[in-house]
């Protein structure tokens, strides 16, 4: 009894970790075709536990149509190979809303050594994906607009003065590549008396401790 109740503990302590990290795990026993699934890998799905699949089958069905073949290569690699798999799919729950899910597996032995059970875990990285993908549209938006820009911008480190970046125009005004302004910096603004990289210095120090410069160059 003290053994079962060790276990019991054991399983809720597990259980409370998945769901504090929103992470479910699951197993998928080769040999005799069944799939477990903890209560976090349910909830995951939005699913009770008297719906929780029990074969590979039904584990299939709530995946995502187009992505079930990448899933079935995916678990039929790690089987020929006994490579950990690391694979992202969507899912559809009951509700129909899509979830993607990131899902790191690997093949366990039993006791006889033998490489009968899968084990993994889930974690539903919709939010992540979608972030990252506005992340990356913004910067290719801001990229587009920085290099169209009909005046020469320039990027500084505010700390050390350092040209961190250059747009199009700036290259084009003062014959010198972006590469070339990351390496000598102010050094190439050089113009005629007082347009001098000193002078260009100063505006960038005033700049950066917070004084709006407003002013005109000749190179």
């Amino acid at each position: 009894h003290q053994a079962e109740r060790a276990l019991r503990e054991r399983e809720q302590q597990m259980a409370h970790l998945e769901h504090l990290v929103g992470m479910g795990s699951w197993e998928y026993d080769l040999a005799a075709e069944r799939v477990t699934w903890s209560s976090e890998q349910l909830r995951i799905h939005g699913l009770t536990p008297a719906e929780a699949p029990r074969t590979r089958a039904d584990v299939l069905a709530v995946v995502h149509p187009d992505d079930r073949p990448r899933l079935a290569d995916a678990m039929a690699r790690l089987v020929e190979t006994g490579e950990p798999l690391l694979v992202e799919y969507r899912i559809v729950r009951p509700d129909g809303q899509v979830r993607l899910l990131q899902a790191p597996g690997q093949l366990v032995p039993d006791r006889d050594g033998r490489l009968t059970r899968m084990i993994g875990t889930s974690l539903d990285v919709t939010e992540r994906r979608a972030n990252e993908r506005a992340l990356r549209e913004s910067e290719e938006a801001y990229r587009a607009i920085f290099d169209a820009a009909q005046d020469a911008i320039f990027l500084h480190d505010v700390d050390t003065g350092a040209v961190v970046d250059v747009n199009r125009q700036a290259c084009l005004d003062h014959d010198a590549t972006a590469e070339e302004f990351r390496q000598h910096g102010l050094a190439l603004l050089g113009g005629p008396p007082p347009y001098t990289p000193a002078r260009a210095a100063e505006h960038q120090r005033l700049a950066a401790a917070g004084e709006p410069q407003r002013f005109e160059w000749m190179t």
